[in-house]
C-alpha cells in the first residue's frame, strides 16, 4: 500500500476516534467552547452572562441558568434562564433576589459541541446579600 493511501486511512481513523466527521475539523471541535462571566449583584438582582465561541457552528445554542445554593453541592431548581442563540455575543440572565438574605448563586452555561456531539458546561459562583 502506498504511503499516501496509508496516511489517508490513518487520518480518517483519527477523525472518527475524536468524533470529527464531515461537518468539522479537529481544530473546530477543540475551539467550540462556552464562556461564562462573573456572577454579580446589580441593585436587587443576581446577574450572569455567557457566550459561545465563533468557532461553534452558526446554529449552535447554549443554555444560561441562575441557581441558588441550598447546601454545599446542592443547587435549587432554575431561578432564571436564557438561551444563547448562536456564537459571537454575550447573553445576560437576571433574577430578582429581594428578601433572600445572604446566599450563594451560580450562573452556568451548558452547550453541545456540534462537531463532537458532547455536552459541556462552565460556571461562576458568587455570594452576597440581597
Amino acid at each position: 500500500m502506498r504511503k499516501s493511501v496509508r496516511m489517508g486511512i490513518l487520518m480518517t481513523f483519527v477523525a472518527t476516534v475524536v468524533g470529527v466527521g464531515a461537518t468539522g475539523t479537529a481544530a473546530q471541535a477543540a475551539t467550540c467552547q462556552g464562556h461564562i462571566g462573573s456572577t454579580y449583584k446589580s441593585g436587587s438582582s443576581v446577574v450572569g452572562f455567557g457566550s459561545i465561541d465563533s468557532a461553534c457552528a452558526s446554529g449552535s445554542k447554549a443554555t444560561l441558568e441562575i441557581r441558588r445554593q441550598v447546601i454545599p453541592g446542592l443547587w435549587s431548581s432554575v431561578l432564571a434562564s436564557a438561551t444563547v442563540n448562536g456564537p459571537g455575543y454575550d447573553q445576560y440572565v437576571s433574577w430578582n433576589c429581594t428578601g433572600q438574605g445572604t446566599q450563594t448563586y451560580r450562573t452556568q452555561i451548558r452547550w453541545k459541541n456540534p462537531y463532537t456531539g458532547s455536552y459541556d458546561s462552565k460556571e461562576s459562583t458568587a455570594r452576597f446579600s440581597c
